[in-house]
């Protein structure tokens, strides 16, 4: 399973995958957004890039897991019961007795590190940007 760096590297494998649709026109936070995302995922469309949000500076990006490729892309399996099958597995980790059974639950654990949140100094979100 693939681990992105931050969301910005995500949203650029959706757009060279033709899973992002930029959206330049400002709309609005409160009414706009929400109907055309609701009619996008109604269609099974991609995720949706706002760019110019009515009163904020900041973009919003919608609908990003609304299909079974955008969930692939996001966990790095090609299909969805590859990442099916790893969640299983990861649950049925049971308590081990002999060190060989331990030794045999290394390679799940060491995927496990990439489940939990890193705590860093300096994120990419915090950069200001002119």
């Amino acid at each position: 399973m693939r681990a992105y760096k931050n969301l910005q590297e995500f949203l650029e494998v959706l757009e060279k995958e033709g899973e992002l649709l930029r959206i330049g026109v400002e709309v609005s936070p409160e009414l706009e957004i929400t109907e055309i995302t609701d009619r996008v995922c109604k269609l099974n469309g991609p995720a949706l890039f706002f760019e110019k949000v009515k009163g904020h500076k900041i973009p919003v990006v919608t609908n990003l897991f609304g299909s079974f490729k955008r969930i692939c892309l996001a966990f790095g399996v090609k299909e969805i019961e590859e990442l099916s099958r790893s969640l299983i597995e990861f649950m049925e980790i049971k308590k081990v007795e002999s060190f060989f059974d331990k030794l045999k639950i290394i390679p799940k654990l060491w995927q496990a590190k990439d489940f939990f949140p890193k705590i860093v100094d300096k994120a990419p979100c915090q950069e200001i940007i002119r």
